[in-house]
């Protein structure tokens, strides 16, 4: 092996640590918002909160998908026309807002199975409304035998995160490895129905993008890589400050209650 190859090579593993980080990270803050907004008290808050959590998990997916592009190291520049980039972003955020505001009005098992199946669904045709938006040249075609797979990977790993995210263990205070298991199921599963995903296209049989001229994938590498993570690492700490916040306001830490005076009477 030369040493261009050696060092595009670890260029693509970094790459791909790097997803997977942004890929857990996302997964733990969606999970995080949308238990913060079964919590809320007005409409106004909880709206907020699953704004978040919509925006959290569509940015997530894309800038997974976007980073796993890179890190092909393919000998062309792919790229994105720069009307479809937040067509595509925005388009998933708003899909995944329904299914956020199911989640938070509902804690039973099915409605949690169903979203986790449609949550995988949308993160599915996420990830391929991205790739064949490049344009690869001479187009990509997938067979169906890892279209299957990422679809059952990503449901199974959808439902499972929900199932363990959602759940009133990992609500307690002894939760906190509750939840880091979901955000790794669903980071997880997003990276790997992904990766079957690009090994069924095959990229490095495509010659050209239509749109190398347009967005290239190096700067939404860099925003994804970087930007991305910076920005869901400090939801995370202020998800964590609210609910230590939130601990320590408990009953425990609730003000005595005041005792009654009794009045002696004297006796004259």
């Amino acid at each position: 092996m030369s040493g261009s190859d050696s060092s595009v090579g670890e260029y693509s593993l970094l790459v791909w640590l790097l997803a997977t980080v942004v890929a857990v990270l996302a997964g733990h803050v969606f999970i995080g918002w949308l238990r913060l907004a079964r919590q809320q008290p007005t409409l106004r808050a909880s709206g907020l909160a699953l704004l978040l959590a919509a925006l959290s998990l569509g940015t997530g997916i894309a800038s997974v998908l976007v980073l796993a592009v890179s890190a092909e190291g393919l000998s062309f520049t792919p790229g994105w026309s720069l009307p479809v980039v937040p067509a595509l972003w925005l388009g998933g955020c708003a899909a995944v807002l329904p299914l956020a505001w199911w989640l938070m009005h509902s804690r039973e098992p099915l409605a949690l199975g169903v979203c986790g199946l449609l949550l995988g669904a949308l993160a599915l045709g996420l990830q391929a409304g991205w790739l064949l938006a490049t344009g690869f040249r001479p187009g990509l075609q997938w067979p169906p035998l890892f279209v299957a797979g990422a679809a059952l990977l990503h449901v199974a790993g959808m439902v499972a995160a929900l199932r363990v995210g959602l759940g009133d263990r990992a609500g307690s205070r002894r939760g906190a490895l509750w939840r880091v298991g979901a955000a790794l199921l669903m980071g997880m599963s997003l990276v790997g129905a992904q990766e079957l995903l690009l090994l069924g296209a095959d990229l490095h049989t495509q010659r050209g993008s239509v749109f190398s001229d347009g967005v290239p994938v190096s700067v939404l590498s860099l925003a994804g890589g970087v930007l991305v993570p910076l920005v869901l690492a400090v939801m995370a700490f202020d998800l964590e400050l609210r609910r230590n916040l939130e601990r320590r306001s408990g009953p425990d830490m609730a003000p005595p209650k005041r005792r009654r005076r009794r009045h002696r009477v004297r006796m004259l």
